[in-house]
């Protein structure tokens, strides 16, 4: 991988994890729950009794770390794998990502339950659409044609 293509998968990275994070914020006008993962990030980072502002950007801090290296594998290992314009090479990746955050970091770190579902019987169905969107901004922003 040359070093245009490690800088493209960053700048992709923090696109996808930004675009996302808007979207979660608009959640609520879809009747779905907001999804605010750098709140979730922070609140486990910080020491308790830590600013709201501060854990939250520690928390966005981690969240847009956490882009950058999912798109950083993705780039690397995984983009080339799989079949499909590079959207929906994305969306397959999202997919991957949300059955590992859903069913480890919700019930395990965030105390959530499985998918969130212990907050909101719709929070799976937010985090899906959370990482769907962020795996087809990711394909679209990288996106690498395949060779014949």
């Amino acid at each position: 991988m040359k070093a245009g293509d490690v800088r493209a998968a960053v700048w992709a990275g923090l696109l996808a994890t930004f675009v996302s994070m808007v979207a979660g914020t608009w959640f609520p006008g879809l009747s779905l729950p907001r999804v605010d993962l750098a709140s979730l990030n922070g609140n486990f980072l910080v020491p308790e009794g830590a600013s709201i502002s501060f854990s939250w950007t520690m928390g966005l801090l981690q969240l847009g770390a956490g882009g950058v290296v999912m798109a950083l594998l993705y780039a690397l290992y995984i983009q080339a794998l799989l079949p499909g314009p590079g959207w929906a090479r994305g969306m397959i990746w999202g997919v991957v990502l949300c059955l590992v955050s859903g069913l480890t970091l919700f019930p395990l770190i965030y105390g959530g339950g499985v998918f969130g579902s212990g907050w909101d019987s719709a929070y799976p169905l937010a985090l899906a659409a959370w990482h769907l969107l962020w795996g087809a901004v990711l394909g679209i922003a990288y996106h690498t044609p395949r060779e014949s």
